[in-house]
């Protein structure tokens, strides 16, 4: 068998085996392996062997048969555990032998970066850390394996409940780099209320010129209605859907192109709650005035209280009037909307989805997301093997088992 290459400090490069030798006999046994079907049969052979054995090896050498006497090693894994570190947005692992030498790193010192999560604190960090950089030193103490970066990163973040701002070492190929990573997870702000303003229980689409001129009413502009929102003013009014809507208090509404919505929006807000401004409606061709009371508009998506899940990888938030509306839930419906699930993480092993709104962990009732993040902020402390929680996705209420890997986590 050619020998095409030998690992520096190997037990066949200490033993004297050069690039170029053809190994003839290995512990007495003849070696021949003329196929590359035939090499997996010999690492069988020397895999067999007991560790710490020394060997006779016969290798031919410019013609001439050269004996050596090798000593077997436990042979270490290529390609070491992995680890995520969330608090970096990073997956890492311990820099192996093999690696060590492919890189051509006089030590196995550092952690190797393997995966960085776009927009974590490794990715948005400048320059940015990317994978297959070897971290070498965090706030000026040097991390020579996983434990120790897992070690320091508890240290730097113990206590803290905004990210830490580290200068970081690491090798970049033959690059000798310096960063500042925001070290630990950024907890989602309360993004506080809007001001309240005055709302029109309604949905409305602008109506184009193409849709005038198919309505028989050319030159017409405003909005048509495209839901009326159930149990408010604007049903109580008679508002329908298909109404359309073209003047406000006898002003006419200049709204004739797509995006225009605002232009009837922005109107209605110089009102205030409780106000009953006159619409100028078109139904069937036929005019018609309605006085609609303006209610206060429900907050905004963005506006609700947020939770991020560390453990099993997904966001949630509380449920919005809009939620709602567009699942048919009742007004008063409790639970919260998940909007995120990362993908291969726990909650979405276990089948958690965008859009599932969380009713019960554990048997336990949620309200809101506020009951969901002390409770799941509870269950990081115990670390059950598994937690079941009921969603409620469309018409159907389905149960969840979701397993976490404690002994995986950071």
């Amino acid at each position: 068998m050619l020998i095409s290459s030998v690992i520096e400090d190997s037990p066949a490069a200490q033993a004297g085996c050069r690039s170029g030798d053809i190994l003839v006999r290995l512990d007495g046994r003849d070696i021949s392996v003329r196929f590359d079907e035939e090499i997996p049969l010999l690492n069988q052979m020397v895999s067999a062997l007991p560790i710490g054995k020394e060997v006779d090896a016969v290798v031919l050498r410019e013609g001439k048969e050269i004996s050596l006497k090798m000593r077997t090693a436990e042979r270490e894994r290529a390609e070491l555990r992995q680890r995520e570190l969330k608090q970096w947005g990073m997956t890492t692992r311990n820099i192996s032998f093999l690696a060590a030498k492919e890189m051509k790193r006089t030590s196995r010192d550092g952690v190797l970066v393997m995966s960085v999560r776009s927009g974590g604190p490794c990715g948005e960090s400048k320059p940015p850390i990317q994978p297959r950089d070897i971290i070498t030193s965090v706030g000026g103490k040097p991390v020579n394996s996983v434990e120790e970066l897992t070690a320091r990163t508890g240290e730097l973040t113990e206590g803290r409940d905004t990210p830490v701002p580290t200068i970081v070492l690491f090798d970049r190929k033959t690059d000798h780099l310096l960063t500042v990573v925001k070290v630990g997870i950024k907890e989602l702000e309360d993004p506080g209320l809007e001001a309240r303003k005055a709302w029109l229980p309604a949905a409305v689409q602008v109506i184009t010129r193409e849709m005038a001129e198919q309505l028989g009413t050319n030159g017409l502009t405003g909005v048509r209605v495209t839901q009326v929102y159930p149990n408010s003013t604007a049903e109580a009014a008679g508002l329908k859907v298909g109404d359309l809507i073209v003047s406000l208090d006898g002003e006419r509404i200049p709204a004739s192109q797509p995006g225009d919505e605002e232009v009837f929006t922005s109107r209605i807000r110089q009102y205030r709650v409780g106000d009953k401004p006159a619409l100028g409606i078109l139904r069937d061709k036929q005019p018609l005035a309605l006085a609609v009371e303006l209610q206060r508009a429900p907050k905004l998506e963005r506006e609700m209280r947020k939770f991020q899940d560390t453990s099993y990888e997904f966001t949630a938030r509380d449920l919005s009037f809009f939620d709602r509306v567009r699942q048919e839930l009742p007004e008063d419906s409790p639970g919260a909307l998940v909007t995120e699930v990362k993908e291969g993480g726990w909650a979405a092993l276990g089948g958690l989805i965008v859009d599932d709104v969380i009713q019960a962990v554990n048997g336990e009732p949620m309200t809101d997301v506020l009951t969901v993040e002390k409770k799941m902020k509870a269950i990081a402390q115990q670390k059950p093997k598994f937690v079941v929680v009921r969603v409620q996705r469309g018409v159907h209420v389905r149960y969840l088992e979701l397993e976490a890997n404690w002994n995986g986590n950071p």
